[in-house]
């Protein structure tokens, strides 16, 4: 009974504010609830589709793009979201193959997916985290027609709007980019990918393409970000720049002036507010960071095998509701 009640309240909720759904993506998410047997079915239409971020080749078991290989600690990029959808509800899912060196090596590989999955008649559900998102918004731009074989979006932590560490990385005074350059080769990254990060470049393409990118939201979309402030994080000193400009110790800064702002709450990787697109649903993670959301981190807070049933019981809700709002605006215009 308490979780029909719960199921209630959240359909209630997503119908009547449609914007932060955060309060009804965790009273799911305490409900520990499993899919049914019918919203199994209506996914397994569907191919779910998982798309990594930038480092990716690092965390993924024997990606030998990257010299360096942590999966064995941190287990592999979405393995977890990967095997729960598997071996619990037999769901037709994949990673996809990303890349931290050539956004277009990205696009290419999620454009051949798109078609073959619309060879195999499924449409593709993506699940997105960080520069994954990016690079497929970026695709829906450059071929709105994809949209047609798409069935949902989820985008985990995506810099929408520039993320700060790139900007450090490229212009800070400490000359960070010398000591860093000779190390990114080693995990399959570029400087490209790292400049195509930037505020000021992301902020542009939000910009130039906004009417596109509103057509793009009419295919049911989540975002979801977090903040990890105020908790133990891998990514203290980055949660530290975006909140201060610098990074502390003890409360004070023990650095100049890395980032002149603007401060904001984050993930360790993306600002709040760059992690989603405005008007549309998003939910944000209490005390995660940009790691922890995908992999197995020291300082684990969430579920990744209940996070990944929690956004597709969300994205069913979204549908429906998108479903219910046509059928009566097409009643309204008869």
């Amino acid at each position: 009974m308490t979780k029909l009640f719960t199921l209630l309240f959240v359909f209630f909720n997503l119908s009547s504010f449609g914007e932060d759904l955060t309060h009804e993506f965790y009273l799911l998410l305490k409900e520990d609830f499993k899919l049914t047997h019918k919203e199994v079915n209506t996914l397994n239409q569907s191919r779910v589709v998982l798309v990594p971020g930038i480092l990716s080749e690092t965390f993924i078991f024997r990606d030998f793009r990257s010299l360096f290989d942590f999966s064995l600690v941190t287990k592999d990029y979405f393995g977890e979201y990967k095997a729960h959808l598997k071996n619990t509800y037999n769901l037709d899912v994949i990673r996809a193959s990303s890349s931290s060196k050539s956004i277009e090596e990205i696009k290419t590989n999620l454009a051949k997916i798109i078609n073959t999955a619309h060879k195999d008649n499924k449409k593709v559900i993506f699940v997105t985290h960080s520069l994954g998102g990016l690079a497929l918004l970026d695709l829906y731009i450059e071929n709105p027609e994809f949209l047609n074989h798409v069935r949902a979006n989820v985008f985990i932590q995506s810099p929408f709007y520039g993320s700060p560490v790139a900007d450090t990385y490229l212009e800070n005074p400490y000359f960070l980019k010398s000591f860093l350059k000779p190390i990114l080769p080693l995990v399959n990254t570029s400087e490209e990918v790292i400049s195509y990060l930037q505020t000021k470049s992301r902020k542009k393409v939000m910009q130039d393409n906004l009417e596109k990118i509103q057509n793009i939201m009419k295919t049911p979309s989540l975002f979801i970000t977090s903040t990890a402030n105020t908790t133990r994080s891998i990514f203290r000193p980055s949660l530290d720049l975006m909140e201060y400009g610098c990074i502390r110790a003890f409360e004070k800064c023990i650095t100049k002036l890395l980032f002149k702002g603007p401060y904001s709450e984050s993930d360790g990787m993306v600002p709040l507010k760059s992690g989603y697109i405005e008007g549309q649903p998003f939910v944000t993670l209490k005390d995660v960071d940009h790691g922890e959301s995908v992999l197995n981190t020291f300082y684990d807070s969430i579920s990744r095998e209940f996070l990944s049933s929690v956004i597709l019981k969300m994205l069913i809700i979204l549908e429906e509701e998108n479903e219910s709002r046509s059928i009566s605006n097409s009643h309204k215009s008869e």
